[in-house]
């Protein structure tokens, strides 16, 4: 199944997508369930709730619309943890003439970051040189503490698209990435996540990024240095990993640091952020 958050004038709501119709959880769920409007709540129950949608869509107990959602929302709107990791792809690791890590290179971004997978990337009038970066996000749903390797796959609740746009000089001005990896809405996220049961593993799944120029990034989810398992177990010894959680995955080689000439997202640019089988952003660049 595929999950999305979708805005109206009564707030946020869920929508599942099945086939080509867009279902909205409001009309299958109680009157007022948070897991009609709450990406991590309707995670938590998941088990509970999947066989309800299903046999209400299955049964046609409830309508869908062929129709896109107009505003399509992050599908998980305010994350409690967004944990990040650096140079997850050798190439690209080398094509910034940086060691190659020998362990996961975690930072942070705030939930702030966050915008729809359809919506305006807000570009800082303050700094010129900003990066593109698509990725594999994975979408944390049992979650749990010291989660090992072996059993990571199973608090995984699906994957969705993000881009970590970065604002390069505020990113390498020292030590820590904070300052370049969070200014405000400049990281696209969904469409929707896809569950783990329509794609249990998406190490073939290819991840890509365009402007409008043509293609400017791909990778292969198998390339990554450090897999997913390896991902969530490292990150699970430090922190309590919690349904909604997001790990941005990494970025494959082609970022516009690294070209010659340098290519930075200019306003007016449509950036297209794509993982094969998932989904596909596309976001406009403005200045904010």
């Amino acid at each position: 199944m595929r999950l999305g958050t979708v805005m109206d004038k009564e707030g946020p709501y869920i929508v599942a997508l099945v086939g080509d119709l867009w279902f909205d959880l409001r009309q299958i769920l109680p009157p007022g369930d948070a897991r009609a409007r709450e990406m991590p709540s309707l995670i938590a129950s998941w088990h509970e709730t999947a066989p309800i949608l299903a046999e209400a869509i299955a049964a046609g107990s409830v309508d869908g619309q062929k129709e896109r959602p107009e505003e399509l929302l992050p599908p998980v709107t305010q994350p409690k943890r967004i944990l990040c990791i650096g140079r997850n792809y050798a190439k690209h690791a080398i094509e910034q003439r940086a060691e190659v890590p020998k362990a996961p290179e975690i930072f942070m971004k705030l939930p702030s970051t966050l915008v729809g997978p359809y919506s305006d990337i807000v570009l800082p009038r303050e700094v010129p040189e900003v990066d593109y970066e698509a990725e594999l996000v994975v979408v944390i749903g049992r979650g749990g503490r010291r989660i090992s390797r072996a059993q990571a796959l199973e608090a995984v609740f699906g994957w969705t698209v993000g881009n970590d746009v970065s604002v390069r000089p505020l990113q390498h001005r020292g030590t820590q990435w904070t300052p370049g990896k969070n200014f405000d809405r400049t990281a696209p996220l969904g469409p929707y996540i896809v569950t783990r049961d329509e794609l249990p593993d998406p190490m073939d799944c290819r991840v890509s990024s365009s402007l409008p120029e043509g293609e400017m990034q791909s990778g292969v989810v198998h390339q990554m240095l450090f897999d997913v398992g390896t991902l969530i177990e490292d990150i699970s010894r430090f922190t309590t990993l919690e349904p909604g959680d997001l790990i941005f995955t990494g970025t494959p080689p082609g970022v516009g640091e690294a070209r010659t000439p340098q290519r930075w997202l200019c306003e007016g640019d449509v950036l297209v952020s794509a993982v094969e089988g998932i989904g596909t952003l596309r976001n406009r660049c403005v200045i904010g």
